[in-house]
């Protein structure tokens, strides 16, 4: 069976995704981004979720598309993060 992260993932992966374009090309804010990035890194290390796929998009594009951690809680889980 697939987990919800997996899918995320595939999905993410597809070959007709969002394109991606810069946060100030689709009117969003690269240091509130930012902070998105802050808060999933903070939430991995202090134990709250193995790993996580995030994805903001607006107006047809992807402004932030990022894998962190881990695909599970086991050690031996594979990393997602770049």
């Amino acid at each position: 069976m697939i987990d919800s992260l997996s899918l995320i993932l595939l999905l993410v992966a597809a070959p007709d995704r969002l394109p991606v374009r810069a946060p100030r090309d689709v009117g969003m804010s690269a240091e509130r981004l930012a902070n998105i990035d802050r808060v999933v890194r903070r939430g991995i290390s202090e134990g709250g979720y193995p790993g996580a796929a995030v994805v903001v998009g607006r107006r047809g594009a992807a402004a932030l598309q990022r894998g962190y951690g881990k695909l599970g809680w086991t050690a031996s889980s594979p990393y997602v993060d770049p």
